[in-house]
């Protein structure tokens, strides 16, 4: 990937967000598109408010769809978009939103629907990771390196090897699919509420 464009906006307005498109990338055409959505809120239902539920919602989904739909007219054939969900869309913890987590799995149902739409003209995937050390992850959890030590938590190159891969012609036949990497985390443990895997 030697050529790249960063764009910062505001992806809950559709039609300010193809403005900006239209100004940014003009006549090119383009490859991969990774989308990360800036939300993340872990409280139960009963603390939430409701613009909470409507901003989850809007950043995620409602901007996942409003990008793909901006972006149609440029995409090159074989196209991949990827967007950064949550493993907390299928197994989370026990302080988890139920906003957050309905928004990540409303992107997975729209990829689904979206690589039917487009069939084998456009890739579309979600990548669900989970137990990544970041620097939120070690505000919380100040064992992170012991965590890395067990292998509980990993480091972030694990996410960034799979965005290659997605990108690549490696993995031209992998479309309408959630990833998880989370090290088998979500799959492994005793129950949802267990964050910490378990032997």
């Amino acid at each position: 990937m030697s050529n790249f464009s960063f764009i910062q906006a505001d992806i809950t307005n559709g039609e300010e967000l193809e403005k900006r498109i239209k100004g940014n990338i003009s006549n090119l055409k383009i490859d991969s598109i990774l989308l990360t959505p800036a939300y993340n809120s872990h409280r139960l239902l009963k603390d939430t408010a409701y613009d909470e539920i409507k901003t989850a919602i809007d950043r995620k989904a409602i901007g996942f769809i409003n990008l793909v739909k901006s972006v149609l007219n440029h995409l090159n054939s074989g196209a991949s978009v990827v967007f950064i969900g949550s493993v907390h869309s299928l197994s989370t913890k026990d302080n988890s939103c139920v906003s957050y987590s309905a928004a990540n799995g409303a992107v997975i149902s729209s990829v689904i629907n979206l690589a039917i739409e487009f069939k084998h003209l456009y890739r579309f995937n979600v990548i669900s990771p989970g137990g990544f050390v970041t620097e939120n992850y070690k505000n919380t959890y100040l064992d992170w390196k012991d965590k890395l030590r067990k292998k509980t938590a990993f480091p972030i190159d694990s996410i960034i090897n799979t965005i290659e891969f997605l990108f690549s012609d490696m993995s031209y036949g992998i479309s309408a699919q959630n990833i998880i990497v989370d090290g088998g985390r979500s799959v492994m443990r005793c129950s949802a509420a267990d964050w910490e895997l378990k032997v």
